[in-house]
Order: C-alpha cells, then sequence, then structure tokens
C-alpha cells in the first residue's frame, strides 16, 4: 500500500492424509493446516507503523492414483488473515502537538486501508501456499513415475511379463490394490488370500505364480551356460546389480535347463520349496548328469525390517536312472549352489535406513496355500509367522 514493508514471519503447519472412498482407483486428499505469525514495520515518509498479523491457512489437493498414472488436482487453499495495529512512531514526535497529529492522520489512514491490505495479504499468502504445494507434488510426482517404470515396469516388459492392475480401490482407512504379473500363457493366482494383519500400515502379499512366470521368462533353457552368470543375471533382474559369487561357489559348472518350468517354487505349510530341473549338469570332464532334479526347503526369518530364507533340512536330488553314485556329484555342487550359509531375501537391503520406515516392524511373515504375506506396522506386539 505504498509503504516499504519489512518484518518476519513465522509459518507452523501441519500435513493430513484423507482417503476418499472410491470402487477403481485411489482417491487421496493431501490437507495442509497452519499459522503465519507475522511481526512488521511498514515505512512511509517521516512514520512508522508497527503491525502484527495473525493468519490462518487450509489447503486441499486431489490426489488420483489409476490404472493411467497419477493425476494432481490444483490446490484449493483458504487464507483468513488480519493486520493488527501496535503502534506509530513518527520523526515528529519530539513536537508534541505536531507529532500527535500526525499520527493521528496516520492511524485513521492505516485502519481506511486495513481491509484493502488485508484482501491482498491473503490473496499473496494464498498464491504462494498454492504455488509451493502444487510444484513440490509435481516434482515427487515425476521422481515416483520415472523409478517406477525403471525399477519395476520396463524390467518385466522385458521379460515379456505384462504387468497389469486388476483391481484399485480405496476406502476410509485403505489404499487396496491387485495386480497381476504374467505373460500371455501363463497363470496367475488361484487360492484364497492369507487374512491381512490387522493394524497394519502396509500389507503385501505375494502368490508363488508371480515369482515362477518371472522365472520361468528369465532363466535360458536350451543352452548351456556357468552357473555363476546365471546366478548373477537372476540377481539383477531382481534389482541385485552387486551381486557377487559366493567365495565357495564351485568352479568349472555349467547347467542347462529345461524349456518348461526350469525353476519354480511351492509355497505350503509355513515352508518355500525351491525345484530345479535341470537337462544336462555339468563339471569339467568329470560329471556329466542328466535330467537332474533338485529341490530344496526354506523357512521364514526376520529382524527388524528384514526378512529373509534359511534353507531347512536336506536336499532332495531325483531324476530317471538317477542311482547314489550319479547323486553325490549333484548334492556335492548343490550343497555349496544352495548352501545354509547363505539366504535368500525376502525384503531389499537398506529398508532400515529409510526415514519413512523408522520405527515399523514386520510383524506378519505368513506363507500358506501359494502365499507369501507381509506386514508392517508402528510396534512389535504379537508377530506373526508361519509354522512349520
Amino acid at each position: 500500500m505504498g509503504a516499504n514493508m519489512r518484518g518476519e514471519s513465522q509459518i507452523e503447519s501441519a500435513l493430513k492424509l484423507t482417503l476418499n472412498p472410491a470402487t477403481d482407483h485411489w482417491n487421496l486428499a493431501l490437507q495442509s493446516v497452519g499459522d503465519i505469525t507475522t511481526l512488521s514495520t511498514g515505512k512511509q515518509s517521516v512514520v512508522q507503523v508497527h503491525t502484527s498479523g495473525k493468519a490462518n491457512f487450509k489447503s486441499a489437493t486431489q490426489v488420483t492414483v489409476d490404472r493411467t498414472g497419477i493425476a494432481l488436482n490444483r490446490t484449493d487453499v483458504d487464507v483468513s488473515g488480519k493486520i493488527r495495529l501496535r503502534k506509530i512512531q513518527s520523526e515528529l514526535d519530539e513536537y508534541p502537538i505536531l507529532g500527535g497529529f500526525v499520527r493521528t492522520v496516520a492511524e485513521r489512514r492505516f485502519h481506511a486501508m486495513a481491509p484493502e491490505a488485508n484482501r491482498i495479504t491473503n490473496r499473496t499468502v494464498r498464491n504462494q501456499i498454492r504455488a509451493e504445494i502444487d510444484g513440490t507434488l509435481d516434482e515427487h510426482r515425476s521422481l515416483a513415475e520415472t523409478k517406477l517404470d525403471a525399477t519395476v515396469i520396463q524390467p518385466l516388459i522385458d521379460l515379456q511379463l505384462a504387468p497389469a492392475v486388476t483391481q484399485m480401490q480405496t476406502t476410509e482407512e485403505m489404499l487396496l490394490g491387485r495386480f497381476r504379473i504374467a505373460g500371455d500363457d501363463q497363470l496367475a493366482a488361484f487360492t484364497p488370500r492369507p487374512r491381512d494383519a490387522s493394524d497394519s500400515l502396509i500389507n503385501l502379499q505375494i502368490h508363488q505364480s508371480a515369482i515362477n512366470n518371472t522365472l520361468e521368462q528369465l532363466l535360458p533353457s536350451g543352452a548351456t551356460k556357468p552357473i555363476d552368470e546365471v546366478l548373477r543375471e537372476i540377481a539383477a533382474a531382481f534389482g541385485q546389480e552387486n551381486w557377487q559369487t559366493p567365495e565357495d561357489m564351485p568352479e568349472d559348472v555349467e547347467v542347462r535347463f529345461a524349456s518348461s518350468r526350469p525353476v519354480f517354487i511351492e509355497i505350503e505349510d509355513g515352508k518355500l520349496t525351491l525345484t530345479l530341473r535341470i537337462v544336462q549338469l555339468k563339471r569339467g570332464r568329470a560329471v556329466d548328469l542328466r535330467n537332474v532334479i533338485i529341490k530344496a526347503s526354506y523357512r521364514p526369518e526376520c529382524e527388524g525390517l528384514h526378512a529373509y530364507f534359511v534353507r531347512d533340512g536336506h536336499l532332495s536330488i531325483s531324476g530317471p536312472n538317477m542311482s547314489m553314485r550319479k547323486r553325490l556329484p549333484a548334492r556335492t555342487i548343490f550343497s555349496k549352489v544352495l548352501s545354509t550359509n547363505h539366504t535368500l531375501p525376502i525384503t531389499t537391503s537398506g529398508l532400515a535406513d529409510r526415514p519413512l520406515l523408522e520405527g515399523l516392524h514386520i510383524t506378519q511373515l505368513e506363507l500358506e496355500r501359494g502365499w507369501i504375506a507381509l506386514a508392517l506396522a508402528e510396534e512389535r506386539q504379537s508377530v506373526a509367522f508361519s509354522s512349520p
């Protein structure tokens, strides 16, 4: 309003996420509520006007996630603020009559201009809040979509798997999503899902078919390859680019997997059974076996946010005309490939270092009827595990 304003403001705000029920997408409202307290001084000519300001604001941004991506609506902001006069000073205050007259004129002008000044202030605050929220959300949306495409969508497409959304739903308390990972000629889940863990923040349930479909597309068939090279390719496909071959891994071992179901898992009664169907197993000139079936059983364990499988029991070596003499070299090789000293990760490394997951623990880790069910909650109370 023609005055040179200087001062400082203090902003206190809180964020709230509200879920709005929807049957075919995720529907969220990101809300921000806050207070702005301001102390300022305006100088014009020989007069200084000292003011205080108090403003309350509320904002709401609708976020929609569906099969096509993430959509952000324009942020709605409501600001209610008012400027109050604290005191007026004048360079003519040393002259009592003249100084008093100047302060009276300045005070009258302040009160006359206050409604317009309040409107300008509220409009400015509203535009700044909207620009800040919209800009921040748009940046995070772009980062999320880029990361999802690079780490999930494109790798699955490269494996000729078609990730598809089968259900998205929003309730007042949950975001629910079901997704299918399979090629055109592959099966998906067909058994009842485990019961959701109560009072958890995140529930994740994966059916064995999603893992088997991925493994079937990933593993080479029809060609004999070094086993350490095959393991590196599998690790890379599951995001472990820096996977190192264990030092006790046997050398000069080559395998050729079956063209159908070369490696698959079965989940039942609290355990995971891993089966390898090998057409040819070679180790130099000493070992050359045909049609070998290797089975290993694993049990789940967890520590904090780290969940993994530990081999449980002895390996099973079988195949047509597989004598004890032929089983021995296969057992020797795969006792090291599938060593009890090597765990199979369920969760990715570094989860405990992520600020968003601070204070969370795994409170459910169940393996039943083909499903792996995992849940995270804030407090470790009763932990549900599969029992062998």
